[in-house]
């Protein structure tokens, strides 16, 4: 959450008030008097004296300084309550929440949804059912006990296979679920139906099963829900009423996109993001909404029965399309030491070629997964033919689908062909599965902040538009909240900002050289859904 301002009344530490004021004053008093027994205005010495340390009037200072202290802390911490960002546990709930959102508004936990490979005779009947609780879906349970049920009714079909949606009745993180984990049903389970489903990889997300688990929603997270009201009042079906809606319906929901009689006047399509996992190891689509949260929203606000939408209104529910943006960014960092570039002289370092913004560093070939050939016209430090061991350079690995950096362990860096192609040897495999075009990077220790710098910076983007600006629909089927308030589309050189300001002190400058997408394009068919800038492939060199 976005840090507030600082308040706009003065603070004073404790002792400025005795110091600067009281004692300031009592020594200002003193040098206007005369000393009585000498009857010669008071010496310095003779000040500095009766107001020491010690003293009566310091004691008396001081214990006005503290009473000071104690009333300034109880008026600071009501200052704190009036402002949601700051405001404690109850104030936030019961002050708060209950004006702004309602009594209880706090987001519920929801369950994971995702797809499972069923088996069973062809034309077994797996029942499903949109609504949480149904008695008569399907339900399993995961190996730590979470219940699942079917989401959507499905036959077996003639390879005695099936892939069903399902979603948690159990809610919280932990129903979020890796794939190849067992399903074992207990309900309603089909006679010709075997016991068990196996946890299918989300499609485009590699590593990702069961997704869209939530524990209730956090304070920091409420606060925001609440500044967000308070600047967008939700009435009469408006762009914010509709957020609300689409929250209302699954707590997994951070923002819901409203593209007003985009396909025809009386229609409404609307947009979904999910809300990140925090405590997951990232990747592009971490926002984009698992099959239970689209599930769970279209069943709420598409009419006719939805609670909330007019009778006769056209809604469309969906997520958006992916379209990666490739970046190459330059750091100023320390070199040969922790906190900034790992090496002294760090490897890869390209320079701009003739015609070109820059060189990107990748893999060209694969042998295995610990020999791989990079093409490029990079010399190795000091122009040697092979470098081994602790001599060799120190490299790192971008992995696209989890958005992260890994450090390959290097055995050797060998200038195979001069000008050409280096060949790398791994003492090691790394956890990803290298491949062709993975992009090669200088290794720094920061190589984590660097990348959830990167994928913050994507967090804070939204879906583009459903119509060009020379459609005559452009005007009315304008993306809600604007892109100029809230959520842009675009990405550019303000990532480098993002980067520089999460490092700290570690770099002093950055550029980007090279993005290969600034904003997303507009869909061809407006029910593809609008198109969002995901990150895609990284380099990061030194600058």
């Amino acid at each position: 959450m976005v840090a507030p301002d600082e308040r706009e009344f003065k603070v004073y530490d404790a002792g400025q008030v005795r110091d600067e004021i009281i004692m300031t004053s009592m020594r200002n008093s003193l040098r206007d008097l005369t000393n009585e027994e000498t009857g010669q205005p008071f010496a310095e010495d003779e000040i500095q004296r009766a107001t020491q340390p010690g003293s009566r009037f310091y004691i008396e200072a001081d214990a006005i300084d503290s009473y000071g202290q104690a009333m300034q802390a109880r008026a600071l911490f009501l200052a704190d309550q009036i402002d949601p960002r700051r405001a404690t546990g109850s104030m936030l709930e019961d002050l708060h929440g209950r004006l702004w959102l309602g009594k209880d508004s706090k987001l519920a936990a929801t369950g994971a949804s995702g797809d499972v490979l069923a088996k069973g005779t062809p034309g077994a009947i797996f029942e499903g059912s949109t609504t949480i609780g149904d008695p008569n879906a399907v339900v399993g349970s995961g190996p730590n006990g979470l219940r699942y049920q079917v989401l959507q009714t499905e036959l077996i079909g003639a390879d005695g296979t099936a892939v069903l949606t399902i979603g948690g009745i159990d809610t919280g993180f932990a129903t979020n679920q890796d794939p190849g984990v067992i399903i074992k049903w207990s309900d309603n389970v089909p006679l010709n139906g075997e016991p068990e489903a196996v946890i299918q990889e989300t499609v485009g997300e590699p590593g990702v099963g069961l997704k869209g688990g939530f524990d209730i929603e956090s304070a920091s997270e409420f606060a925001l829900r609440i500044e967000e009201r308070i600047g967008d009042r939700p009435a009469a079906g408006n762009p914010p009423h509709v957020q609300v809606w689409a929250q209302q319906a699954s707590g997994a929901v951070q923002r819901a996109f409203v593209y007003p009689t985009a396909l025809h006047a009386g229609s409404v399509v609307v947009c979904i993001l999910q809300r990140r996992n925090q405590n997951t190891t990232g990747g592009p689509l971490g926002r984009f909404p698992a099959a239970g949260v689209l599930t769970a929203v279209t069943s709420f606000l598409t009419p006719p029965n939805s609670p909330v939408f007019p009778q006769r209104a056209f809604v469309l529910i969906l997520g958006p399309q992916s379209q990666p943006s490739d970046m190459v960014m330059r750091l100023a960092m320390n070199q040969g030491i922790g906190g900034g570039w790992a090496d002294v002289t760090p490897w890869p370092a390209p320079e701009p070629l003739a015609g070109q913004t820059i060189e990107v560093v990748k893999i060209s070939s694969i042998t295995s997964q610990t020999l791989f050939k990079i093409l490029t016209p990079l010399t190795l430090p000091g122009g040697a033919a092979l470098l081994a061991g602790t001599s060799a350079p120190q490299i790192m690995v971008w992995n696209k689908d989890k958005s992260r950096f890994e450090k390959l362990s290097v055995a050797q860096i060998e200038n195979t062909t001069p000008g050409v192609e280096m060949t790398v040897t791994l003492s090691e495999a790394p956890e990803k599965t290298l491949a062709v075009d993975d992009r090669i990077s200088p290794f720094t220790d920061r190589l984590d902040i660097i990348a959830e710098a990167f994928e913050g910076f994507f967090d804070t983007l939204g879906p583009g538009e459903l119509v060009d600006d020379n459609d005559l629909r452009a005007a009315r089927a304008a993306r809600q909240p604007f892109p100029s308030v809230k959520f842009p589309a675009r990405a550019g050189v303000a990532v480098a900002t993002t980067v520089v300001d999460a490092l700290g002190g570690v770099a002093s400058d950055a550029t980007l050289p090279l993005i290969s997408r600034t904003e997303p394009d507009i869909p061809g068919e407006i029910i593809d859904g609008p198109n969002q800038l995901t990150l895609g492939e990284l380099n990061v060199y030194p600058l």
